[in-house]
């Protein structure tokens, strides 16, 4: 049954899409009204009346003042972290240089630690 419903889809959009294109256009309205020759000419006149310097000047806007406020409290948040960034960074370098888990030159490969004692 539902093999046959994507046949049927087809037929029914290719009889439609025919039926559709066999239809006549019923009513063109011409395109576009066409304008008077002294409506033409207004708005040429009122075209050429227009003033470029009202939208340059009204396209000038003061620059935003500089956020002195957001600014200062950026740096001293900055300020504030840098101790707690150093004690960390020096704190993580001394672990790291301490650590002798992994790579160590003194543990042969025969004593790893996850061998059993032999007897």
């Amino acid at each position: 049954m539902f093999r046959n419903v994507r046949w049927w889809v087809c037929v029914a959009l290719v009889a439609s899409s025919l039926a559709l294109a066999q239809s006549k256009v019923k009513e063109f309205n011409g395109g576009p009204a066409k304008l008077s020759e002294a409506d033409v000419a207004a708005l040429k006149e009122k075209a050429r009346k227009g003033n470029v310097n009202d939208y340059r000047e009204a396209g000038l806007k003061e620059p935003a003042p500089i956020p002195w406020m957001a600014i200062g409290l950026g740096a001293i948040a900055f300020i504030v972290a840098i101790p707690f960034a150093m004690r960390s960074y020096r704190d993580t370098a001394r672990e790291l240089a301490n650590a002798t888990a992994f790579a160590s030159p003194r543990r042969s490969a025969s004593k790893s630690a996850g061998d059993a004692p032999q007897d």
